[in-house]
């Protein structure tokens, strides 16, 4: 009797096996009653705002905070910088400043000191013995310190204008710099590279100087500034009920959820035999649990309620979240920007840049800021020609000039900073 009902049992089960596997679930959209869908409206005390103009709109509010705290840190850099300002400049540079007023006095010597030599030439040539000897005695006195005082001046002038010129190949001289460019160009990336801008260079720079941190900071304020907006987390809302009323009421996406549906259902087998009566039974079941599913989807957006009222406590996490790490943020932007820097071929950028640039151009750069030092090159020259033509016409000036340079070699000595 037993065995004759598992008989009966088995024939039941494979004639329904077959029958299902004859009129096998195919998840067709025709099944479903769309008609009776429920539709989703929109709440009136949302905005509708596109994703797109919401992020544009806050993110250049965004900016112009950041931009603004950046103003007011600024402006006390600035002020303190003009404090630092006022500090007395050290005396070399008020001494250097001072003697280059002597620049133009010191080129009228050299050219009435070459005008004087024409002049004397003619004299002897030209005027009696007994008045050129009257003239030759007046003018000696003159001459032994202007002399020096020119020939000083002209020759530290001559001295830094061949460091640049001439620019040109030429069978006599060529400009120091002109021709020696190629290997300053690669001196002057190299040295750029290696001790200005270097990896770890930028790196302990930035840690020392919290510039990364100040940025983290102002940025922290600014964020809390724009989320703390009303019309901002309103529009923020906006959106995330958008996004999901558009997904939830997109005939795509109902076309999607049903061949998803429709395949995971006709896919679907049981390994049990309880599981083997679910999947032997889906013809009947899968339609209905099509139609629920799609009958759900303008459901959806309700179901953001609940998310929505948790906007404001996930907002008002954002600021003190940022704060609280801010020494991971500022960690990973330096490591951003100094893994950016090692990428980046410096030495070969600034090469390229300097080997743009003509002689002129270059010699430009080079002096541009070191004009009053290259100036009182020149100008010291003279000083120093004036000073030994002063000692050699008056021996009586000597020990005075003596006791001077030895007065200001004893006040470097006692005034130096160790």
């Amino acid at each position: 009797m037993y065995s004759t009902g598992v008989a009966l049992l088995s024939t039941v089960g494979a004639a329904l096996l077959t029958w299902l596997k004859n009129n096998r679930f195919k998840g067709h959209a025709s099944t479903v009653e769309r008609d009776k869908q429920d539709q989703t409206t929109w709440p009136d005390d949302l905005p509708r705002v596109q994703p797109r103009r919401f992020l544009v709109k806050w993110l250049r509010t965004l900016g112009r905070k950041l931009a603004l705290n950046r103003r007011k840190t600024t402006s006390s850099e600035t002020a303190s910088a003009s404090v630092s300002r006022g500090v007395r400049k050290p005396i070399s540079i008020i001494v250097a400043e001072a003697i280059n007023y002597l620049y133009w006095p010191f080129v009228c010597f050299g050219f009435a000191l070459t005008a004087w030599f024409c002049a004397d030439f003619l004299f002897q040539l030209m005027l009696p013995s007994a008045t050129y000897q009257a003239i030759a005695e007046i003018s000696a006195p003159v001459l032994a310190i202007v002399t020096p005082t020119a020939v000083g001046f002209w020759t530290n002038w001559l001295a830094v204008k061949m460091l640049f010129h001439p620019r040109r190949q030429n069978a006599v001289w060529r400009g120091l710099v002109p021709a020696r460019r190629s290997e300053l160009v690669d001196s002057i990336a190299s040295g750029v590279m290696q001790q200005l801008i270097s990896p770890e260079i930028v790196h302990a720079y930035l840690h020392k100087s919290a510039i990364v941190q100040d940025f983290v900071t102002q940025s922290a304020a600014a964020l809390k500034e724009t989320i703390d907006h009303p019309k901002f987390r309103m529009e923020l809302k906006g959106v995330v009920y958008g996004l999901v009323y558009d997904f939830a009421t997109s005939p795509q996406t109902r076309l999607s959820v049903e061949e998803l549906v429709s395949t995971k259902i006709r896919d679907w087998t049981g390994g049990t035999v309880s599981e083997k009566i679910v999947e032997w039974t889906k013809a009947l079941w899968g339609p209905k649990v099509l139609s629920q599913v799609v009958q759900a989807l303008p459901e959806l957006p309700k179901a953001t309620d609940s998310v929505l009222a948790r906007i404001d406590e996930y907002l008002d996490k954002v600021p003190d979240l940022m704060e609280r790490e801010s020494g991971r943020i500022e960690d990973m932007i330096t490591k951003v920007i100094v893994e950016g820097l090692r990428n980046l071929n410096i030495r070969q950028v600034v090469k390229s840049q300097l080997d743009k640039m003509d002689e002129q151009a270059l010699e430009t750069m080079l002096t541009s800021n070191v004009t009053t030092e290259l100036k009182f090159i020149q100008t010291s020259g003279g000083v120093f020609g004036f000073l030994a033509g002063l000692a050699f016409v008056y021996p009586a000036s000597r020990p005075f000039l003596l006791a001077s340079g030895l007065g200001l070699w004893l006040a470097y000595r006692f005034t130096v900073k160790k």
